[in-house]
C-alpha cells in the first residue's frame, strides 16, 4: 500500500487541517535528524515505534496554533535540539474526530530520541481527562496503522518514551549527550495500556 492509498482507504481521517511540509521545514528537519541521528531526513522509511500523547491544550485550535509554525517558540526545555518546531502526525479531538495534520512518511519531532522511526498521535486535553471517544478513536486508528504498516513493533505513551526497561529503548538514538530525554506525564498508563489491550498487534 502506498500512502496515498492509506489516506484515500481512510475516510475516517479528517484531512481538513493538513499541512505539508515546508521546504524550510523540510531543511530544518533534516538539520535536525542530522544533528540528533547522525543521518539527514525528511521522511521515516520504516516507521516501528507509535507513540500516544496528549497535547496540554483545551481544543483543537490551541494545539493548531502551536503546530502551525515551522520554527521552536518558547520551549526552553527542548531548545537544545535544534530550530525545528514539534508537529505531530494525527490529532485526536475531544469528540474522537481524527485528524490528519504532517502526512506520513515525514518525520516529525514529538518524541525526544525516537522521531526517525515514530509515529505520533496527539490527543486534546491532559493526561487524566481524554474522553471516551479518544479512546475508540485511537483504537480504531492505531488498529488501521499497524494493519497497512508492518513495520510497526511498538506502541507506546510518551511518558514510556525513554524507559529503558521496554524493548523499544533499544532504538533509542541521542547523538548529543546533553539532550537527553525528559521526563513526560502524557497521557495516563490507563489510557495507553486499555489502547493496547485491544489492538490487534498486541493480540498475538
Amino acid at each position: 500500500m502506498t500512502y496515498g492509498d492509506f489516506y484515500e482507504n481512510a475516510p475516517f481521517i479528517n484531512r481538513t487541517h493538513e499541512r505539508i511540509p515546508s521546504d524550510y521545514y523540510k531543511y530544518l528537519i533534516k538539520q535536525y535528524t542530522k544533528e540528533n541521528y547522525g543521518k539527514p531526513s525528511v521522511y521515516m522509511r520504516s516507521p516501528q515505534v507509535l507513540v500516544i500523547h496528549s497535547t496540554a491544550t483545551s481544543t483543537l485550535k490551541g494545539a493548531l496554533n502551536v503546530f502551525n509554525s515551522d520554527i521552536l517558540h518558547g520551549r526552553k526545555d527542548i531548545k537544545l535540539g535544534g530550530l525545528v518546531n514539534v508537529s505531530i502526525h494525527f490529532i485526536v479531538d475531544r469528540n474522537g474526530t481524527i485528524y490528519s495534520f504532517t502526512p506520513l512518511p515525514f518525520v516529525t519531532r514529538h518524541v525526544i530520541g525516537l522521531n526517525y522511526t515514530a509515529i505520533g498521535i496527539e490527543n486534546i486535553g491532559f493526561p487524566d481527562d481524554l474522553t471516551e471517544s479518544q479512546l475508540e478513536a485511537n483504537i480504531k486508528l492505531i488498529n488501521y496503522l499497524t494493519g497497512n504498516i508492518k513495520s510497526i513493533k511498538y506502541v507506546i505513551g510518551h511518558f514510556e518514551s525513554n524507559n529503558e526497561n521496554l524493548q523499544h529503548s533499544s532504538l533509542i538514538k541521542t547523538k548529543d549527550d546533553d539532550y537527553k530525554t525528559k521526563h513526560r506525564a502524557d497521557p495516563s498508563f490507563e489510557f495507553v495500556q486499555t489502547v493496547r489491550n485491544n489492538i490487534e498487534i498486541y493480540k498475538n
